[in-house]
Formats: C-alpha cells, sequence, structure tokens
C-alpha cells in the first residue's frame, strides 16, 4: 500500500476550518493509503514547533522509507517547508487557499511565490484560486482544483424547529420568529467581509431579514 506523509500546523484540537478540513483530508486518506500524519497539536509553542520540523520529519522519512507522496496543508505550510526541496525528492504537493497564493505583499509575491511553485503539485480549493496560480507560473499540468467538502451525515442530526427557535430567543435573545434568515457559519475575520455585508447589504434588505452570524 502506498504511504504518504501529511504534515500540518492546522489540526484538532484547535477548533476551525482549515483544522477541520486537514482532519477529515487525513482520516479520509487512511481508507485508501496508508497515511501518516506530523500535526501541531496546540499544546506547544508553535515557533519551536516549527523550529524542530525538518529534524522530526528527517528522522520520520528515515523511520518510513516507503512514503512515496508527501502533503503540506496550506501556503503557510509550503513557505516553511521550502527546505524539503532540498532535503528529499519525494515528490510533495501543497493545499492552497487564497490568500496563500494572493497575500499583496511584494516581497511575498516576488520571492516566496516562485519558490512554491517548484513543489511537485498544487491543491487549489477554489478555481479562483488555481487561476491565481497559473497566473503565477503554476503548471496546469499539476495544478488541480479540489472544492473543499461537505460532511453529508450532518443532515442526519435530529433537527427540532421550534425547540430552536426556542433556545435562540431565550438563550440568545434572537428572535427569529416570522423572519427570513440569512446565515453564515465561520470565523467572522475582518477579510472575509461580514461587516462589509453588514454596512452595504443589509440596510438594503426587508425588515423581515435578520443576518445569524455563527462561529468561534
Amino acid at each position: 500500500m502506498c504511504e504518504i506523509l501529511c504534515i500540518t500546523h492546522k489540526y484538532p484540537p484547535a477548533i476551525g476550518g482549515m483544522e477541520r478540513q486537514s482532519y477529515e483530508l487525513t482520516n479520509g486518506l487512511k481508507q485508501y493509503y496508508e497515511t501518516h500524519v506530523i500535526a501541531y497539536d496546540d499544546n506547544s509553542n508553535k515557533t519551536l514547533w516549527f523550529a524542530k520540523l525538518r529534524r522530526r520529519v528527517k528522522r520520520f522519512l528515515k523511520e518510513h522509507p516507503n512514503i512515496k507522496l508527501i502533503h503540506l496543508n496550506d501556503g503557510g505550510m509550503g513557505v516553511a517547508c521550502l527546505w524539503l526541496q532540498k532535503l528529499t525528492h519525494i515528490p510533495v504537493i501543497v493545499t492552497y487557499h487564497g490568500l496563500d497564493i494572493t497575500f499583496p505583499l511584494g516581497v511575498y509575491q516576488q520571492k516566496i511565490v516562485p519558490k512554491l511553485v517548484e513543489f511537485a503539485g498544487a491543491i487549489c480549493v477554489s478555481n479562483f484560486t488555481r487561476n491565481e496560480c497559473i497566473k503565477r507560473n503554476f503548471s496546469e499540468h499539476t495544478t488541480f482544483t479540489v472544492p473543499n467538502g461537505v460532511d453529508t451525515s450532518l443532515k442526519d442530526i435530529p433537527f427540532n424547529r421550534e425547540e430552536t427557535i426556542d433556545r435562540l430567543k431565550n438563550v440568545y435573545g434572537v428572535d427569529v420568529e416570522g423572519k427570513h434568515i440569512v446565515m453564515s457559519s465561520g470565523r467572522p475575520a475582518l477579510r472575509k467581509g461580514f461587516s462589509w455585508f453588514i454596512r452595504n447589504v443589509m440596510p438594503k434588505l426587508n425588515s423581515d431579514v435578520i443576518f445569524l452570524m455563527t462561529g468561534p
């Protein structure tokens, strides 16, 4: 069976979309390949974790000589692991999210992104991100779009409409009775545009529309 090494600095028990993605990806791969994971566990100093990573990976590859592919969870991990290009001849692929490629800093675009191009392959979470990669000289033949998936088992979680409406009102002070709900889920980072939506879109909607934000 093919062996894969996944290296990620976004992983449970930390909570977030990228942590969830890394967790689901590694567990999905385990169904088809022998999958090893080196992950930051949120219980130690992250700077020290990165500082020790090269030695740890080198030792891990020596202990598992049948590893045929290395996956890095995001562009940040790619930047931190540029040394992999010299350490091993094992193909390294990186998953890219939007800002991993479009981060608006001159030195990043001019000096760092061209080095990311040298990895064996790129997995982009959207066609937009893939197009941005291609603009920056990533190979069309090794750059692919794999959208983030959805856990379809969530639909099987029991849902009681009346209890949910009562809980929103009594616990969170949000009255949704008779309202149309626009809902967002996720960490409300400024760059994600939630505040722009509230300022520019909500005032144009009818008074029976509410914007319900959920997340950490």
